[in-house]
């Protein structure tokens, strides 16, 4: 999955982009504490990886992603 797709899916979801580093954004959890961030690596020409597993961090989340 490109890393637009992911992002495209993230935003569908209400996350919201965070904190941006050299190799990877962090988007953050629409839920009040906050408690699911994602990880998401930045190179867009490759296929999209995930700082961890992507259904472990998305938490109750993921049946909606």
């Amino acid at each position: 999955m490109k890393n637009s797709e992911i992002i495209r899916r993230l935003k569908k979801i209400k996350y919201k982009e965070g904190k941006r580093t050299t190799h990877v954004t962090w988007w953050n959890c629409p839920c009040p504490d906050g408690g699911h961030p994602v990880g998401v690596g930045n190179h867009h020409s490759q296929e999209c990886w995930f700082l961890n597993s992507v259904l472990k961090d998305l938490g109750p989340h993921k049946k909606d992603f």
